[in-house]
């Protein structure tokens, strides 16, 4: 019955980030329930900021004259690592859309907004709020902006910036978007 009235999309896309000399690949399950304006997409990322953790050491050495010296060492590890999305997405008549949840395993929200009869859409993202850099310091909130083109309706180009703020690093990339119904063919 009422599942039947779902609608399904699955988005596999491949970005080269060029000041990074890095990949970062994705794919996204995008579900649009019977409501006309409730979205939920889930989907799974590796990017080149993956895991980072910040560790912090304390080491006492105590001389035999009996005094002690502390001495901290803290070390930043980051590497590639698959990355969960989980978002809740509100869509206007216009098919504008609103996202929010988890967002490359960190709290995030997204914004969508399509033109010229869907062939184009801008996307705006913003998460990882409370991130810490190397030295422990906070950095400012990860942000991204992309563009996408769809030249058939399955297929897209992509670019745009990611993390602005931070490391400032362009990319390009192409993807695919199937339908259900391109999935039933």
């Amino acid at each position: 019955g009422g599942v039947n009235k779902w609608k399904f999309q699955v988005d596999v896309g491949l970005a080269y980030l060029k000041e990074r000399d890095d990949t970062a690949t994705g794919v996204d399950l995008i579900i649009n329930p019977a409501s006309p304006n409730r979205l939920y997409r889930v989907g799974l990322a590796r990017t080149p900021d993956g895991d980072r953790s910040l560790k912090t050491q304390y080491f006492t050495v105590t001389d035999p004259f009996g005094v002690s010296t502390t001495t901290t060492l803290r070390t930043f590890e980051q590497n590639d690592s698959y990355q969960l999305t989980a978002l809740f997405g509100y869509q206007t008549r216009r098919d504008n859309r609103l996202w929010a949840g988890l967002y490359e395993d960190r709290g995030g929200v997204e914004a969508e907004i399509p033109l010229f009869q869907r062939a184009l859409w801008i996307r705006g993202a913003a998460w990882d709020f409370g991130r810490e850099g190397p030295l422990g310091e906070e950095l400012s909130p990860h942000l991204r902006f992309s563009t996408r083109w769809f030249f058939h309706p399955n297929f897209y180009l992509l670019g745009g910036v990611d993390d602005p703020l931070e490391n400032d690093s362009v990319f390009l990339g192409a993807g695919a978007r199937w339908t259900d119904e391109n999935l039933k063919w």
